[in-house]
C-alpha cells in the first residue's frame, strides 16, 4: 500500500513539475531513410523516380516509359555529376545489375480477335427462271 501511495505521489510530483515550469512533451513521428547501395553505389531519385546516367553522364529518369532528362536546375544535380564521375566502374555495376528493361513494360491485355461473320451460302433456286 506504501509503495503504491509512493509511486502514485511520484507521478503527481512529477506531473506538477513539468506543468509548473512549461515543458511540454511532444510526440513526432519518426521519419525513416532508406538508402539501398549495391557495390558502392547510392542511387538517386529525381521526383520520386529512379535516376540513370547516360554514356556521357547526363542524369535520366523514366517516366511513362520515356525517357527524361533531369535539368541542371534540379538540387542534387552537380553532386550526383561529380559522384558519377568519381564513381563510374560502381555505377556500372549497378546498371548491370538492376537495369532491366522490365519496369517500362506496361501491360496491356489485347481482346481476342474478332472472328468475322461466316458468310450465308449462296442459295440456288430449283426452279429456272
Amino acid at each position: 500500500m506504501r509503495r503504491s501511495l509512493f509511486t502514485l505521489g511520484m507521478i503527481a510530483v512529477t506531473s506538477l513539475t513539468m506543468f509548473a515550469s512549461g515543458c511540454v512533451l511532444t510526440a513526432r513521428p519518426a521519419t525513416v531513410s532508406v538508402e539501398a547501395s549495391y557495390g558502392g553505389w547510392t542511387s538517386y531519385y529525381y521526383n520520386g523516380s529512379l535516376v540513370y546516367f547516360d554514356t556521357i553522364g547526363r542524369p535520366y529518369y523514366y517516366y511513362g516509359g520515356r525517357i527524361m532528362y533531369v535539368p541542371s536546375t534540379w538540387a542534387s544535380y552537380n553532386v550526383a555529376l561529380a559522384n558519377w564521375r568519381t564513381n563510374r566502374v560502381a555505377y556500372n555495376r549497378w546498371h548491370t545489375r538492376y537495369h532491366a528493361p522490365r519496369y517500362r513494360k506496361v501491360v496491356v491485355r489485347t481482346r481476342p480477335a474478332a472472328r468475322p461473320r461466316p458468310r450465308p451460302a449462296p442459295v440456288r433456286s430449283r426452279y429456272k427462271r
